[in-house]
């Protein structure tokens, strides 16, 4: 939130220098991000002095120039070249001395340089409006007043403006700093605090209506809705720019000027912090103003010219006929006020917070009205807001104003809070004298209608609507107080709690200890993601994705299906950066509609692009491959408590999203599935480099209670024995692998594909497969007989289910 600390200034009776108002504010839970000096003119005219011309003639090698000598008092008498063609001797002129940087209204700055015209010296330029930045004519040269003194600053002849703007970090619940008034509020009570005599000077409000009651009648339909609301009919109103006072403080604060009217809307938004809005009155027909709930389906084309579709939940300020606003949020595009307006209908009011954020989110609508309402606003200002912004109506619009037409329910009274000592001192860890309690409170408008001496009973300031418990109270005092006057405690008292990791816990640290000890990097995204990716991408047929029903932006849509967009984005964003080998994963939950109802799952993800090892003098980079990501999903299945020897391997249809599909099952159910990511997807993340992709669903792996992560190194040794066969090209490895672990679950501790032939030199339609099977016993070790007996059994499934022929090495 942008503060004037020239608008601060005037509302106190003491002026603060900008950077100890920065230091104040923050001090008192105002936190200042920025300080930033304002020009209403860029360059604030630095470098340009008043000339007196006292010499012009042609230039003898250039019929649109003149030669012209100008005394710039202390800067001496100066040649300059000049192209205008009201230029003449007697004038007083504009001069941007040597190295003066002029800004332009239009163009890039530039800086004066001394140099030579068609051969003659020229120190210095007369200056049009448009290249000091004033105007936009280049008709001629500027002309000052007759009795201008050479040499002067020029900046009392132009309507120079300059600021320092600060950049407050506002916190949603203090929406009563939301104005100039709250600030300003808030930086007296700690001036006072300080010692610093200072006071409030609000601003004088002596409306003078008439008796004339308003010429639109009002109706509320739903008071909870609307907690109050009140206008006024001013007519024969003229439209036009807005005055330099008001002008110089909405521009110093980024409000683009409009015209008189809106300006002065916005001008009391950010002094009272209570939003209003002006309706040309001739465009409500029938002349009533209802507020209401939108009908369902129900069109409004808001001033930014977008058609908006409403809902019932919808709040809106509308005429017998149509909608006029949405309430709280943004005007209508043909009810507002414009050049032709004569009458308008001023309207101030409360609305609830709940409603105008739905309504705000829904429409993807965020304004200054709408960050106020959607905060909480103070009821009790909104007469007095609207009266002054009627006042200043009238005086820089004209018109005649009728009286004040308020609707006010159900009156919001001032919250009762009772505040112990005891409590007040436990809280804030140390006591604090009970008359300067009661000071602060009185500072921040704070009443105090019974004290003991254990207790005060207050009413909190309406403005304050996060201010409801004894606990609020306290922070109160403690930010005006000051926190650094909290002195630190000579010892803490803390509980440490007794809990020890359950064996998932354990399980994933183990895998997130391994996968970090082969290369990869632990990822975490946002479980929302954009519904226009899964959309496109066409990736949800079975289930349908969890929508949210409020986003919080467009790109927040919905609840992910999958791991793999979000892992997608970290990828490109890496590779955009120029790094290009990259191994992810991630321990995240998915979320979809089926129905049975809505599902969450948790899954370990993987990703690699790039290469496996990086280039090096002895030997070039080796690229990642699908086996590569099908090793490091075994194994950490492996990890997980599954054993090599249950799993079954099936290769499954391409999707959208992955090609060369590979199922992993454990009992029949898939526990993960992995895939190089395809075209389209790659091609949708802007990546031009192949990805690995692999889910592994950790809610499907059962592991048992006090699990261990590292078994001891057997006593026993281990044995390796070779195969060599020829098997039918449809044979696959992973269902020679099956038949293996299937024939010897005791002692098959591996098995391993070390080569693959097919050529001329075996049988036509076959191919040969070497595998390596590695066996140990943890008993004992194992003996020739032993060992000969498993690998016969082995061969014998190997040739009856697979048909494979056994060649003698």
């Amino acid at each position: 939130m942008k503060i004037s600390c020239n608008w601060i200034n005037e509302l106190i009776s003491k002026p603060i220098d900008p950077n100890e108002m920065a230091t104040y504010l923050t001090d008192c839970g105002l936190e200042v991000e920025s300080l930033t000096a304002y020009e209403n003119i860029k360059g604030g005219l630095s470098g340009l002095v008043v000339g007196h011309v006292m010499k012009c003639d042609k230039h003898p090698d250039a019929d649109k120039l003149h030669i012209t000598e100008v005394d710039c008092g202390s800067h001496g008498v100066l040649p300059i070249v000049c192209g205008a063609p009201n230029v003449a001797t007697g004038q007083k002129v504009v001069v941007a001395l040597a190295e003066t940087t002029l800004f332009p209204t239009s163009g890039e700055p530039f800086k004066i340089k001394k140099s030579k015209i068609r051969g003659a010296v020229s120190n210095g330029m007369i200056c049009a409006e448009d290249e000091i930045g004033i105007g936009k004519s280049h008709d001629g040269i500027i002309l000052l007043p007759a009795d201008a003194t050479a040499g002067e600053q020029v900046n009392k002849y132009f309507n120079l403006y300059t600021d320092t703007i600060l950049e407050i970090g506002l916190t949603p619940n203090r929406s009563d700093a939301a104005s100039h008034l709250g600030v300003t509020r808030d930086l007296v009570a700690c001036l006072l605090q300080k010692k610093i005599d200072t006071h409030l000077l609000p601003p004088k409000i002596n409306l003078a209506t008439t008796e004339k009651a308003p010429n639109c009648k009002i109706t509320i339909q739903r008071e909870t809705a609307c907690i109050r609301y009140a206008g006024i009919y001013i007519e024969q109103v003229t439209v036009k720019p807005s005055s330099a006072e008001i002008l110089h403080k909405l521009e110093a604060i980024g409000i683009k000027p409009i015209n008189n009217i809106v300006d002065i809307t916005n001008y009391v938004l950010h002094l009272f912090g209570q939003p209003l809005h002006a309706f040309d009155a001739n465009m409500i027909a029938g002349n009533h103003v209802h507020v209401r709930m939108a009908n369902e389906n129900e069109r409004i084309i808001t001033l930014d010219g977008v058609e908006r579709k409403l809902s019932q939940t919808d709040v809106v300020i509308a005429d017998n006929e149509k909608p006029l606003c949405l309430a709280g949020i943004f005007g209508g595009q043909h009810s507002g006020v414009s050049p032709s307006t004569t009458s308008i209908f001023l309207e101030s009011a409360c609305f609830d917070a709940s409603s105008t954020r739905k309504s705000s989110k829904k429409h993807q609508l965020k304004t200054d009205a709408s960050f106020r309402f959607e905060r909480g606003t103070d009821p009790n200002i909104v007469v007095e807001a609207l009266k002054y912004a009627a006042q200043l109506i009238k005086i820089h619009a004209g018109g005649e104003a009728s009286t004040i037409v308020d609707h006010y329910p159900s009156i919001v009274a001032p919250t009762k809070i009772s505040l112990k000592y005891e409590y007040l001192d436990r809280l804030i860890g140390q006591s604090i004298d009970r008359e300067e309690v009661e000071r602060i409170l009185k500072n921040l408008d704070f009443s105090i209608i019974e004290k003991t001496d254990q207790a005060l009973t207050v009413t909190a300031p309406t403005a304050k609507v996060d201010v409801c418990r004894p606990a609020d109270v306290v922070e109160e005092i403690l930010r005006i107080y000051g926190y650094n006057h909290i002195s630190n405690p000579s010892f803490l008292r803390i509980s440490l709690p007794n809990t020890r990791a359950n064996a998932k816990q354990q399980i994933e640290a183990g895998l997130s200890q391994t996968l970090c000890g082969r290369g990869y990097f632990e990822i975490f995204t946002n479980s929302l993601t954009k519904e226009d990716f899964s959309e496109a991408l066409n990736f949800t047929e079975a289930h349908t994705a969890v929508k949210i029903s409020n986003p919080l932006s467009g790109d927040l849509g919905q609840l992910r299906q999958t791991l793999l967009l979000s892992g997608l984005e970290a990828i490109a964003y890496n590779r955009n950066r120029k790094s290009f080998d990259l191994k992810f994963f991630e321990f995240g939950k998915v979320y979809t509609v089926e129905k049975e109802g809505y599902k969450e799952q948790n899954q370990l993800a993987l990703y690699q692009c790039g290469l496996q090892t990086g280039n090096h003098w002895q030997q070039q980079g080796k690229p990642v491959t699908f086996f590569d990501m099908k090793r490091d999903v075994a194994d950490m299945l492996q990890l997980a408590g599954v054993e090599h020897s249950s799993l079954t391997y099936e290769s499954a249809d391409s999707t959208p999203l992955l090609d060369q599909v590979l199922q992993l099952k454990l009992k029949g159910n898939t526990i993960a599935t992995l895939g190089n990511v395809s075209q389209k997807a790659l091609k949708n993340f802007g990546i031009n480099a192949p990805v690995y992709f692999s889910a592994i669903e950790l809610d499907k792996i059962s592991i048992p209670q006090g699990a261990t992560l590292f078994n001891q190194v057997s006593k026993f040794p281990e044995v390796e024995r070779d195969l060599s066969m020829l098997i039918d090209p449809s044979v696959t490895y992973a269902q020679l692998e099956q038949i293996a672990y299937k024939t010897e679950r005791k002692i098959l501790k591996s098995v391993n594909l070390f080569d693959v032939y097919e050529g001329e030199k075996i049988a036509s339609g076959k191919k040969s497969y070497a595998l390596n099977f590695r066996l140990q016993d943890e008993t004992q070790t194992l003996t020739e007989k032993q060992i000969d007996k498993v690998m016969d059994r082995i061969m014998q499934a190997l040739e009856k289910e697979a048909g494979a022929q056994f060649r003698k090495s």
